[in-house]
């Protein structure tokens, strides 16, 4: 009867931290997901200086996302192109003057990194 009870009480516990608010399946299910990787230092863009970008990797459920940052301080438009070793195949984003956008370049990936290529061109 006492192992009953022991096997019980975990049992609500676990249902407890699964159900509790803020509380992610994650840390209920007891197993651990990386923290979110902080953004690299900003690199210049090939073609125009005036775009910099950063990467970052972000984990969900069944792998992890990869994102590239553009920045754009350039006075005209441009349109870049962020490829990397995950997608070499990359996606075009067209940025405004000042204006900064953040493309997704892989959704899933086994990879917990990645590196990224970054060329601009005025628009």
């Amino acid at each position: 009867m006492q192992r009953l009870t022991a096997t019980t009480t975990r049992l609500l516990l676990t249902s407890v931290l699964v159900l509790a608010p803020g509380a992610s399946s994650a840390m209920a299910a007891g197993t651990s997901a990386p923290p979110p990787q902080t953004p690299r230092t900003l690199a210049k863009a090939s073609g125009q200086g005036c775009v910099e970008y950063t990467t970052q990797v972000s984990y969900r459920n069944y792998g992890y996302d990869h994102w590239v940052k553009l920045q754009s301080a350039c006075e005209k438009p441009v349109k870049c192109h962020a490829a990397s070793n995950s997608n070499p195949t990359g996606v075009d984003q067209s940025l405004a003057p000042g204006e900064a956008q953040t493309v997704l370049l892989f959704r899933g990936s086994p990879a917990s990194e990645f590196t990224a290529t970054v060329s601009c061109s005025l628009d």
